[in-house]
């Protein structure tokens, strides 16, 4: 990983005139004429007041390797103070292991397989992600290991751990630990199996069905969490097992007894439909609930959702490959060091969690989740139309939110970089004159179903053109981040008249930028059954999206204003995607360029 890493370029500063005029021309088409006007005056004033920050940002890129853009998106998640499964934290669905049908089993084998990639990342043999035939920046795998959010007022901070050797199990929200060699991870399998039913038999001697667990706190708004950690750390007992967790390789959570029904019922659960069972503030967290089904909950302040991809599916791939755990002989020197640490629950501290539950519930009432497997569309069919399946998806998704709320809101969508050195991601707004075009075409009662067609082609041309751009480190998001990430890592050297000037332009840029919709495309992956990012702020619709052969599997999450919408936005996101096919195919001998 090493030798690769220093063969990547460096991410590029595009110009302040460049991007702003971007900021322009993203938010335009969904404003009217004065709309405009005002939003180019407050881009105009916001890059006056940048110039300087941007000449700075010149000179530390220069004499600094520190990639500012990557360090302004870690910033912004840092600063993200809503509870993590609920605005933070993003899971995956791993596809079934037919030969690990109980929990206990597939867990060990998950356990197993993900020591074994932790081997290859610390000793820096893990092959290299590639896209396009260029090299990836890999650096963030090993932040899936011994890597955890800690909070902090205003801005947490990411925290990785050197010479961690154990693994946290939490079953009920009782927290156990297994000190763990990952030289022997493979040979180790049947004493992690046996350590694991161990540990589940003892769960259900004691009754361990409490839905109440210090866990959960983590699921609580950041700047509250801080605030009870602080407490729990003078305890002596609780401090251990918050060191336990924090310095643990990975968290693995056993839900026992649970056993949610279809896609949506597994896609709630591993976001946040068990929080006393879990601890988010980890990077990484293996879910494994009965009759084997699993997934992973990745926090993405430390991981990107194209390495937790990467990640997960490698973890099922070498998960499949191991041997059958019956069939193999278990040596004297696997045997795994089990113990269960207790949490010390005063009274203050009880009612407190008794308040965390009903706070996390009420939140669970302000969304709504939906997933499913969408067949007869795909990879197959679009290519055969010669569309890009993301852009036909995005174009689908512009239409269904206009018919069931009435207007297109503002959809960002991650697009990776990672073939830059210390690259992150980056976001295009798919909103564009094209597509706004083509959704009001297709809305139409009447019209040329040709003259359609053309404009559905011609906004996904401008929808690659956004990508390609923002690949080549000209896209507009990660470009204000890093000005952000230097006007705050230098924010004592301004004068206070240009700290507020800069806070009312923020506010403004924040109104202009603001963000709705999150989209993001996770295909390409296999062995991964669904994908569910989760947008940063209150009243967001977040979407994830796997174009298959010929399927497409959707978990769609509508927070606050967008949650009454959840069932009737699945049902027109299959009407628009099934509309876009239909005219496209049905124009294709006679197709408009």
């Amino acid at each position: 990983m090493t030798q690769i890493l220093r063969k990547l370029p460096t991410q590029p500063i595009p110009s302040l005139d460049d991007t702003l005029d971007a900021c322009v021309s993203s938010v335009s088409p969904t404003l009217n004429g004065l709309q405009r006007l005002k939003s180019k005056l407050v881009f105009e004033i916001y890059g006056a007041t940048q110039a300087k920050q941007q000449e700075r940002l010149l000179t530390l890129a220069q004499q600094q390797p520190v990639n500012w853009c990557a360090a302004g998106l870690t910033r912004f998640w840092l600063s993200c103070r809503g509870g993590l499964p609920f605005t933070n934290n993003y899971a995956m669905l791993l596809e079934d292991d037919p030969r690990a049908d109980s929990l206990t089993e597939r867990a060990a084998r998950l356990i197993a397989a993900a020591l074994q990639l932790y081997q290859s990342v610390r000793m820096e043999v893990l092959p290299t992600d590639m896209a396009d035939d260029q090299p990836l920046e890999m650096s963030q795998y090993r932040r899936c290991f011994a890597t955890h959010r800690e909070p902090r007022p205003h801005c947490d901070e990411v925290v990785t751990i050197t010479g961690s050797q154990h693994i946290a199990v939490l079953v009920g929200g009782r927290l156990h630990y297994m000190v763990v060699d990952p030289q022997r991870a493979v040979w180790s399998l049947p004493a992690i199996h046996r350590a694991l039913d161990q540990i589940v038999s003892q769960a259900e001697e004691r009754g361990d069905d409490n839905d109440v667990a210090p866990g959960m706190f983590t699921a609580l708004p950041r700047d509250d969490w801080a605030r009870l950690r602080g407490g729990m750390l003078k305890d002596d007992h609780n401090r251990q097992a918050l060191m336990l967790l924090e310095k643990a390789l990975f968290v693995v959570c056993l839900d026992v007894d649970a056993t949610p029904a279809g896609l949506t019922g597994l896609s709630t659960n591993l976001r946040d439909g068990s929080c006393h069972n879990r601890y988010y503030d980890k990077s990484m967290q293996i879910i494994v609930t009965e009759h084997g089904k699993a997934g992973l909950c990745f926090e993405r302040a430390a991981v990107d959702g194209s390495v937790a991809l990467g990640f997960a599916a490698r973890l099922q791939r070498e998960s499949l490959v191991l041997p059958v755990v019956e069939e193999m002989v278990c040596p004297p020197q696997s045997q795994i060091r089990l113990r269960t640490v207790d949490w010390s629950l005063s009274r203050s501290l009880k009612r407190r969690l008794r308040s965390a539950n009903k706070t996390i519930a009420e939140t669970r009432e302000q969304r709504d989740i939906e997933a499913w497997t969408m067949p007869l569309v795909g990879l197959n069919i679009f290519k055969s139309l010669n569309v890009s399946p993301d852009a036909a998806v995005q174009l689908a998704l512009q239409l269904a939110c206009d018919e069931v709320t009435g207007q297109i809101p503002h959809i960002f969508e991650p697009v990776q970089i990672r073939h830059f050195a210390g690259g992150r991601m980056d976001f295009i707004l798919p909103v564009t004159a094209e597509s706004l075009a083509a959704v009001r075409s297709m809305q139409a009662s009447v019209g040329n179903p040709f003259l359609t067609a053309g404009q559905v082609r011609r906004a996904a041309k401008a929808h690659q053109a956004l990508v390609v751009n923002t690949k080549n480190g000209r896209g507009l998001v990660s470009h204000l981040l890093a000005l952000n990430a230097v006007q705050q890592a230098e924010s004592s050297g301004l004068h206070s008249w240009r700290h507020r000037v800069l806070s009312h332009l923020d506010k403004g840029l924040q109104v202009l930028l603001r963000q709705e919709v999150l989209a993001a495309n996770g295909s390409g992956y296999a062995g991964i059954a669904s994908f569910g990012p989760i947008g940063p702020r209150p009243n967001m619709l977040s979407i994830g999206y796997l174009i298959k052969d010929d399927e497409i599997v959707f978990d769609l999450r509508a927070d606050g204003r967008f949650s009454p919408h959840a069932r009737a936005l699945r049902n027109a996101m299959e009407r628009s995607l099934l509309r876009v096919k239909g005219l496209l195919t049905s124009c294709q001998k006679g197709e408009l360029r």
